[in-house]
């Protein structure tokens, strides 16, 4: 199983144009206030849902692609596992708990759907876009639960909500078009394709809000913040190294093995930005490392993945 990578690495580049577009306009004064805010919300709440359920329910049904599925849920609970032991015991020694459990959030947490769908597509076509759909529902599970946790550490008034866990905009249309999938249930073209026409809106909105983000960083200051540099590191290059050598290991295919590796090598989740302003974790060093992150992930993820292919070769 290989990945075409000059295919993968178009891609990102056509990513990277959204995100100077939201740069120039928020530069230009074209989008002001809460514009980020509210556009944020609209992308949470509307957009992706709709991404998330016409990821599974789309596609045609067959046990072999089910199966896949399920194995795709499993890696994503895995690799999520592993990345959290990296970021904990990677930030653990941070003098300032709010500055380590931020960055933490930052490795431990990546833009699987907005930034991760596309890109799965790319490499692995469509499979591997039905694949995410199931990993996501991993990745949204730990987010409302463990990611909940880590912002706990810092901020004792925070109270974790267990229906927050199951029942949130990641999970629920994921579990839904999963059921929809299962059941057979059939599409009817018109309704489907405007639900599609929605969540195709996902990705060049949300890396449109990521340049608007990035026109409000002050890079003077980030510039000396060495630990958002020590956190991306972690996160683009040593998590999906880690993840594709024990998944390997542990028996999975190449296939199961590269998807892992790369839904770990994306840049930072833009969820870790609005938690971080939302609780008054350092929301400066948040949204300033999901932009300068998703720029960097486009030059690292095609040589980080060459790297992972080659280790697991050796296998």
């Amino acid at each position: 199983m290989e990945i075409n990578h000059q295919i993968l690495y178009n891609t990102l580049i056509k990513m990277v144009i959204p995100v100077i577009a939201g740069f120039v306009v928020a530069k230009a004064g074209v989008v002001k206030g809460d514009f980020a805010k509210k556009l944020s919300t609209l992308i949470l709440f509307v957009c992706q849902p709709f991404m998330l359920l016409t990821a599974t329910y789309g596609a045609r049904y067959s046990d072999s692609l089910l199966t896949k599925g399920l194995i795709a849920l499993l890696c994503g609970f895995l690799a999520h596992v592993i990345i959290a032991i990296i970021g904990f015991s990677g930030t653990c020694f941070f003098k300032d708990k709010k500055k380590g459990r931020i960055i933490e959030h930052c490795i431990v947490f990546g833009n699987c759907g907005f930034f991760g769908f596309p890109v799965l597509q790319a490499a692995f076509g469509d499979v591997g876009l039905f694949c995410g759909g199931f990993f996501v529902v991993a990745f949204n599970t730990v987010l409302w639960s463990y990611g909940m946790i880590i912002i706990g550490r810092a901020n004792r008034e925070m109270k974790i909500k267990l229906t927050k866990i199951f029942f949130n905009a990641g999970t629920v249309p994921c579990v839904l078009g999963l059921i929809l999938y299962v059941l057979r249930v059939p599409t009817y073209a018109p309704v489907y394709d405007s639900m599609k026409m929605i969540g195709d809106s996902c990705t060049p909105l949300s890396l449109i809000l990521i340049g608007i983000m990035l026109a409000r960083v002050q890079f003077k200051s980030y510039i000396k913040e060495y630990s958002a540099y020590y956190g991306m590191a972690l996160k683009l290059f040593l998590t999906p190294i880690v993840t594709g050598v024990i998944m390997k290991l542990l028996g999975f295919s190449d296939f199961f093995t590269l998807v892992s590796a790369l839904m770990m090598a994306l840049p930072t989740a833009s969820s870790t930005a609005m938690f971080a302003e939302t609780y008054d974790l350092h929301p400066d060093i948040a949204a300033q490392t999901v932009g300068v992150s998703t720029l960097i992930s486009v030059v690292t993820i095609p040589p980080t993945m060459l790297l992972v292919q080659k280790i697991i070769d050796l296998i």
